[in-house]
């Protein structure tokens, strides 16, 4: 009987010690990455461009710098622009960037028709596959003058990790307010911290009355 309760209560000792091991570095790795997860964020304007085919920039803005693997999302949002009257006017939005090499690159240009009087929403999105050191923003008309665009602009660092096989996508950047509201990146790590500390002590107390049982036994 007595060697039977010692190998029962080595076996629960070990499993305890696994589990415990197991969703330590599980926590770690949680708080590790979620210490800085907010996008950076510059506002633009309000501000006019006149006359056609003309531009305005703004950059350079530095990112922080992350090591790979990552993405950089470039987004222009809670916007808007006014065509000031008469026939639809188009506003084109796009980025540009640093690329491995230094030399300057350009996103895909997005065109906003904006109906004669009319204010509209002029968001735009545009994704890399790195993180270069500095970004900016271009706008520019291509039939008559638009007017009053405003926004924010903003530029985030995206942390490839993988847990358990599955790659999730975790925020982080500067320490300014998160606005982009993209869903399912987290703003705040006391969820999951809290969550996996949860999942802890629930384990070690399963595990507790697991030993117990066996050695009663």
């Amino acid at each position: 009987m007595r060697n039977g309760n010692l190998i029962r209560l080595i076996g629960s000792v070990a499993l305890v010690t696994a589990v415990v091991g197991i969703l330590s570095v599980l926590l770690l790795s949680i708080h590790d990455v979620a210490r800085a997860t907010h996008p950076q964020v510059e506002h633009i304007g309000p501000f006019d461009i006149f006359g056609f085919a003309d531009e305005k920039e703004f950059g350079l803005f530095d990112n922080k710098d992350f090591p790979p693997p990552v993405v950089k999302e470039l987004e222009f949002i809670n916007s808007t622009a006014t065509n000031p009257g008469g026939g639809p006017r188009t506003l084109l939005v796009y980025f540009d960037y640093m690329d491995a090499l230094g030399v300057k690159q350009f996103t895909p240009a997005v065109a906003h028709i904006i109906p004669g009087g009319a204010t509209i929403n002029v968001d735009t999105a545009h994704q890399l596959d790195f993180c270069p050191k500095q970004v900016s923003i271009h706008f520019e008309t291509v039939n008559g003058s638009i007017l009053d665009i405003e926004g924010d602009f903003v530029h985030t660092c995206v942390v490839l990790i993988s847990i358990g096989g599955t790659t999730e996508l975790l925020v982080s950047g500067s320490d300014a307010p998160s606005e982009s509201g993209i869903a399912g990146w987290p703003g705040d790590s006391t969820l999951p911290i809290a969550a996996a500390a949860g999942g802890v002590l629930v384990a070690l107390a399963g595990a507790g009355l697991f030993m117990r049982r066996r050695l009663v036994r």
